[in-house]
């Protein structure tokens, strides 16, 4: 058996099927790819998916899937792995037949189409629960469909160097897509794979869930009536054509060629043959209610198609594995050779496949992937605690949920803490250089620069000459002060300066941009060493938003300060100008002049400095009040947004630790899964893992780098331009990476505090039975509880069986050489105790030795064993009165003639009395009955002759009371309407057989294409029914004759539309 797989989805069922299988196999092999994990298989296993569906939420859904729902490890499926069908222009193909013709072939008449059309969009919808519709998705991609199959099978046989594939085909019966498409999928993928050995098919499907949700529109759901119309043309799909013609071999029912290359892929070059042979090598059918009635959500039963996949793809279909006959049988039906369900009276036409399969599973389990959750949860809980409020105070054993109590208001208003922030007043004021270029340029700060300028300007000026006797130093000193504000400020002047310094203020980039980047890359790395919690900073940066609004007002005061001593200045300033003129030689001699100079200088450097300071906090004012809407506006939000991410994130682990490991979880027998551990002892252990506060910090420190690591590469990836805080919540996958650390931190902490005897996860489930269960009764009955609850995922209608299913169940058994004696032991115990018409094997294993699975399968009989199928039955029929030509064109893949999909129950006693009373007429009519005396009785009968294989006659016998009601010959004896009734129920499906076959080819002659041949035995029809009414004494009102009358109307249907 080749170890290649291509596992196709269908729809809904089919894409959750693909989920769970991708993720048993990571929770087993902790990576997608079994053959490139640190615990591969020693046969390596190729495995690949295509998910077909209309529904493109799903299908996007389908690129991002967890592990673990929305977290966990990344399972998603590439593109390669994806077929959308939801591009549906069928409204453009219905009035366009000449292009497209084999839309022409299935969809009906276009008229039925209208009401649909009008009741749902029909270029955007799903399946919507119309099986023919799925097809019409279907079919524009059926030949992208073979493509993609063709790639992925080259892939596998490539990579393996093997040739054969195993397709596992998955999907529900219930819906459009899956149960429109299902049978396609099979034909196509048979004809062009026809090596049964080589590429063997199975079939996993899942019945309608009774009272489903998706039912809900009464009489008119189509849900049930999908179903079973699906399992009639499944049913004449799986059952050959046994007729000696070139379709020998081959289905009674094969669908259209969607790819147009055939009609119903017949091999022209050899004559029509079928090209569908040895059609399906399984078909698995399951329901969501086993054989006890126990009840199990929907989307649990994927999750058993998916566990009976994978224990086939790594252990069942291992040729290494000794697996025993009888299961490979239950698998893939090898060496099965009971007969389909035939015509009693002819064996040949087979009417019932008997080819169907159904299984459950029972699990007991050490839950690993539980245990590990539950860890993961724990620390990431306690790391995103330490990134809020990074609260451990001395005593505790986790950190607190609480704010810690800092005054961050005095803490704003500190130099020290403002200069990283650059919001000193030099640095707002740009007494010192606040951008980097400006801090390259060195500038000294706006009070040394006027010291060093006055001192310089008062040398010069003094030393400037006195000419023609006029002393000029005093005007020239306050010229050089004003040339040097007004020019050579920072070497372009004071206002030109601050000017440009203004417009920059409206600019990316600058002043603003530097003060909360700033601010921020001194709280991101704060947070990222863990000095701070996130809700610290958020705190802090409301107080400091408020200090800067405080600061930008106060600066109003400051400026009328500056501006009241200028006043005062400028009149010191002239005062001093007009004694300066008035000194006299004695005051020169005095040296009155040079004190006067001095003053002078003092006096211009504090205006011109105090002019300068009043621009600059000018500037200031409006760099602050910029800044705080920044702050206020964008960073704000930014801050409340992310503080509701990890807070939301810690409410999501904190219901996770409390939702695994529950302590109070009880274990019913009867449940597919059976856990077995001990929860306090799990959660006793978390508690001591975390017990320390400098570990704890290790672990936090690790979630935070890689939430930050992963964000930054997300926002590299998508070209953003986000930062710090920004980038964490618009490019951060916070719950993800916050798991995948606590898990590994968690399994980490876990192997070191623990020994192989005292694990919490990869302990053997077989060394735990044995500790736990010293006493061997406890053990025999535990076994015998177990392996009595093991059901199949199928209740059986017990007043159809005529033979019971075969039925097998596998015991996947952990091999455990540290306690050999006991496992023999707990063999010999499955062996023992199995149940009654059920053969027990037991499977022995090397891989996920944390659980024991039972898997029962039963296989080798006909639908009708299904009891849901009764109920299936009965809605379809229900369905099929409100509007049966609407309701057929909805519930089947193409319009059937009656005898095209064999009943799927056996004859009811009184279904073959309805079926014969039109043949009767007919055959009356067409003279195929003729009255003949019974020797044995002298009562009369009728008589039918046909011819046998060898063209000689054979002859059957009909009862007299029914026929001679029709015949104007002698008066018949009057009976009862309740006894004509067991009349007809007496019939048999041998004489309806027969009748069948004599008026078969009478009806399909060329005699009767002619409308008036038609009409003519139509007449006939209606004499008979006179004189049957003459036989009932004229009562109008008989039921009997009531029911020839409608038997008429049935007889003149087959007359323009025979069998």
């Amino acid at each position: 058996m080749t170890n290649n797989h291509l596992i196709i989805g269908l729809g809904g069922t089919g894409g959750k099927t693909i989920k769970n299988m991708r993720k048993a196999i990571y929770e087993e092999f902790r990576c997608n790819e079994p053959n490139q994990s640190k615990l591969k298989p020693e046969k390596p296993i190729y495995i690949k998916y295509l998910y077909v569906d209309s529904s493109k939420p799903d299908l996007a859904a389908s690129e991002q899937w967890r592990t673990q729902e929305e977290i966990g490890s990344d399972i998603g499926l590439n593109k390669e792995s994806l077929l959308p069908i939801s591009q549906n222009n069928l409204a453009v193909r219905l009035n366009d037949p000449q292009n497209y013709p084999i839309t022409h072939r299935y969809i009906g008449r276009k008229e039925d189409w209208s009401e649909i059309f009008s009741s749902m969009n029909i270029n955007e919808t799903a399946g919507g629960q119309i099986r023919r519709l799925g097809v019409s998705l279907f079919e524009p991609e059926c030949n992208n469909f073979i493509t993609h199959v063709l790639t992925l099978v080259d892939q596998l046989e490539n990579a393996s160097t093997q040739k054969g594939v195993q397709f596992h085909i998955c999907c529900g019966l219930a819906g459009g897509t899956g149960s429109g498409a299902f049978l396609h999928v099979l034909a196509q993928l048979r004809a062009r794979f026809a090596s049964s050995s080589a590429y063997p098919i199975y079939l996993y499907v899942l019945l309608p869930e009774e009272n489903s949700p998706w039912a809900s529109n009464g009489e008119k759901t189509n849900y049930y009536a999908n179903g079973y119309a699906a399992l009639q043309e499944l049913n004449a799909y799986l059952v050959s054509d046994a007729s000696e013609s070139s379709h020998k071999g081959g289905p009674l029912f094969a669908p259209i060629d969607l790819t147009g290359q055939t009609q119903r892929f017949e091999k022209v070059s050899e004559n029509n043959v079928s090209a569908l042979k040895d059609r399906v090598q399984g078909c698995f059918v399951l329901d969501n209610v086993n054989e006890a009635n126990i009840k199990i959500p929907v989307q649990e039963v994927t999750q058993l198609f998916a566990q009976l996949i994978y224990q086939r793809v790594f252990l069942l279909d291992d040729t290494g594995a000794q697996i025993p006959q009888n299961v490979k049988s239950a698998i893939s039906l090898e060496n099965f050779n009971i007969p389909d369900e035939a015509k009693a009276s002819d064996a040949q036409f087979k009417l019932r496949t008997v080819r169907l399969q159904t299984f459950g599973v029972k699990k007991i389990v050490i839950p690993d992937e539980e245990i590990r959750e539950h860890l993961a949860a724990c620390f990431a809980e306690q790391s995103l605690l330490q990134m809020l409020y990074n609260n451990w105070m001395p005593g505790d054993t986790r950190y607190r949920a609480e704010i810690k109590n800092l005054s961050w208001g005095e803490f704003v208003q500190k130099d020290a803490n403002r200069r990283p922030w650059k919001l000193t007043n030099n640095q707002i004021t740009l007494s010192e250089g606040l951008l980097e270029g400006e801090r390259e340029n060195h500038w000294p700060d706006i009070s040394g620069d006027w010291a060093q300028t006055a001192n310089d300007l008062k040398s010069t000026a003094w030393l400037s000459p006195v000419s023609k006797g006029r002393d000029d130093r005093l005007d020239n000193l306050q010229k050089s002060f004003q040339d040097y504000y007004d020019k050579r400020f920072r070497k372009i002047g004071v206002e030109v300066f601050y000017k440009s310094k203004q417009d920059d203020l409206g600019r990316e980039n600058t002043h603003i941009a530097e003060v909360t980047q700033s601010i921020q890359a001194w709280m991101f790395y704060k947070w990222q060493e863990g000095d701070y919690g996130f809700i610290d900073l958020q705190t802090l940066l409301s107080e400091l938003v408020e200090d800067l609004r405080s600061r930008s007002v106060k600066i109003a005061d400051r400026l009328k300060g500056m501006e009241a001593r200028r006043t005062e200045l400028l009149t010191i300033i002239s005062k001093n100008k007009e004694t300066w003129g008035n000194v006299g030689i004695f005051g020169k001699m005095a040296g009155k002049r040079e004190a006067l100079f001095d003053t002078q200088s003092e006096c211009l450097k504090e205006y011109y400095e105090l002019k300068t300071w009043h621009i600059a906090w000018g500037f200031a004012e409006q760099l602050l009040q910029r800044c705080v809407i920044e702050l206020r506006d964008k960073l704000q939000p930014i801050f409340v947004d992310l503080r509701r991410t990890l807070e939301d994130g810690q409410v999501f682990f904190e219901q996770r630790r409390a939702a695994t490991c529950r302590l109070q979880e009880t274990t019913d027998i009867k449940q597919n899964l059976l856990k077995f551990y001990e929860p306090e002892k799990v959660r006793d252990f978390s508690r001591s893992l975390l017990g320390s506060e400098n570990k704890q910090q290790q672990w936090a420190q690790r979630s935070r780098s890689d939430f930050i690591n992963a964000a930054e590469t997300n926002k590299v990836d998508v070209r953003s331009k986000e930062k710090y805080f920004g980038a964490l919540l618009y490019h951060g996958s916070l719950k993800n990476i916050i798991e995948q650390v606590a898990r590994d931190n968690s399994q980490q902490a876990h192997d070191e505090a623990t020994s192989i005897s005292t694990r919490l996860i990869g302990a053997n489930i077989v060394s735990r039975l044995a500790g736990q269960f010293q006493d061997q009764e406890k053990l025999r009955s535990y076994v015998r509880d177990i392996v009595a609850s093991t059901q199949t995922f199928m209740r059986f209608n017990q007043s159809e069986i005529t033979s019971a299913p075969n039925a097998v169940m596998a015991v996947i058994l952990p091999r455990c050489d540290e306690v050999k004696s006991f496992r023999d032991e707990l063999a010999s115990l499955f062996m023992s105790n199995q149940t009654p018409g059920i053969t027990l094997c037991i499977v022995d294993s090397s891989r996920n030795l944390n659980q024991i699975s039972l898997i029962c399968f039963k296989y080798g009989f006909p639908m009708r064993f299904l009891q849901p199928l009764q109920f299936l039955k009965e809605k379809y029929d229900l369905r099929l009165q409100q509007n049966p030509a609407r309701a057929r064109l909805e519930v089947h893949i193409e319009d059937h003639p009656a005898t095209r999909l064999p009943e799927l129950f056996r004859p009811r006693p009184d279904q073959m009395g309805n079926t014969i009373l039109p043949l009767y007429q007919l055959a009356k009519a067409l003279e195929l009955l003729q009255p003949q005396e019974d020797t044995a009785t002298n009562k009369r009968r009728w008589r039918l002759e046909t011819r046998d294989a060898d063209n000689l006659p054979e002859y059957h016998f009909y009862p007299n009371e029914i026929v001679a009601l029709l015949d104007s010959g002698p008066e018949v004896e009057t009976l009862s309407a309740a006894n004509l009734q067991d009349v007809l129920n007496s019939a048999t499906e041998e004489q309806v057989f027969y009748l069948e076959k004599a008026l078969h080819p009478l009806l399909k002659s060329d005699h009767y294409k002619i409308a008036t041949n038609r009409e003519a035995l139509k007449a006939i029809l209606r004499l008979q029914l006179s004189t049957a009414l003459s036989h009932r004494a004229h009562n109008v009102e008989d039921i009997f004759y009531g029911k020839l009358r409608d038997s008429t109307k049935t007889a003149m249907a087959f007359i323009d539309n025979p069998l």
